[in-house]
């Protein structure tokens, strides 16, 4: 990988954990942060590998300031959570793209970071996290692990799109490829 590659990964990296400290929070531990904005950018502007280099960072960096309960709590909910994020650079931008197709590329990438975000957060919620679950949800953890990790999710995903849709109108330099 070219140095300025790296020097990109990790200016995004660090803007994305100085972004999750600027945070609502929601109920128990969850919060609605610009997170996944800088690690969405960087997939779209260099690909798949360093969005997930730059999620994976930021998730180890995020580690350092978390109380961590499980060992797998680490790896699903910080590194791979945050890793598996880059893949909205399947959807990276081609030089050749019209305005109706970079609009679908953008809505498409993000969906799927946060998609799998989500899935690596409803997986920790099950296999960790389910002694943590109300005694009526006990039965059925994996619905309680989908609602509570959708109650924040959603609305960040939602955030997330309408500040990449915002830098690609108003910073529009941040998405070309040079």
């Amino acid at each position: 990988m070219k140095r300025h590659y790296l020097t990109e990964i990790s200016v995004m990296s660090a803007l994305s954990f100085i972004l999750s400290l600027i945070k609502i929070k929601m109920h128990q531990s969850g919060s609605i942060s610009l997170i996944m904005v800088p690690i969405i950018v960087i997939s779209f502007r260099r690909g798949c590998l360093a969005g997930i280099y730059t999620g994976a960072i930021t998730g180890t960096i995020k580690l350092f300031f978390a109380e961590i309960f499980h060992p797998l709590s680490a790896i699903l909910d910080y590194i791979l959570a945050y890793g598996v994020v880059g893949l909205a650079g399947l959807f990276k931008r081609s030089k050749i793209d019209s305005e109706k197709g970079i609009f679908f590329r953008i809505i498409f990438g993000t969906s799927l970071g946060c998609f799998a975000r989500f899935v690596t957060h409803v997986l920790s919620g099950v296999v960790i996290f389910s002694d943590c679950a109300p005694v009526n949800q006990i039965k059925n953890i994996w619905l309680y692990s989908l609602t509570y990790n959708a109650s924040y999710l959603f609305p960040e995903f939602t955030v997330t799109v309408f500040a990449i849709f915002f830098l690609k109108k108003y910073a529009k330099s941040i998405f070309l490829i040079k």
